[in-house]
């Protein structure tokens, strides 16, 4: 079997064209795919190579980066987070929105209105459930 064989019938394609000569060693160039499975087959030949690096030092020598317990932790008191212009605070504050808009009692008594209502709606058609008999 000649070289030009092996690689035809390696990659499942009839014809190889030899292209030039280096160092050498034989350039070959194929042919483009032409049927269904072999253009499939091309598809996979793009897929990148991943490495894996293991770590070989036992358990108790590697550091552990996700446990955050001994890490210090940075407090803010309340009055000092009040006081900045540059927070979420702030910027509700001057929005008016949630607890500062002055209608949110109002919005927050309609949403609790709304809700019992609804439980008595829902109430009622269990009621009506309820009463109804099996023969």
């Amino acid at each position: 079997m000649t070289m030009q064989q092996a690689i035809a019938s390696r990659t499942d394609i009839s014809t190889v064209e030899e292209t030039k000569h280096t160092r050498q060693d034989r350039t070959l160039q194929l042919s483009p795919p032409t049927s269904l499975e072999a253009k499939k087959k091309k598809r996979h030949t793009n897929v990148r190579s991943h490495h894996q690096i293991v770590d070989t030092r036992p358990p108790g020598a590697r550091p552990n980066y996700t446990d955050t317990s001994a890490v210090e932790k940075y407090n803010m008191s309340t009055e000092a987070y009040e006081s900045r212009t540059d927070s979420v605070l702030a910027w509700k504050k001057s929005q008016k929105l949630g607890r500062f808009d002055p209608n949110a009692p109002e919005i927050e008594q309609s949403k609790i209105e709304a809700s019992f209502r609804e439980v008595e709606t829902r109430g009622a058609q269990l009621q009506n459930f309820l009463q109804c008999s099996i023969d």
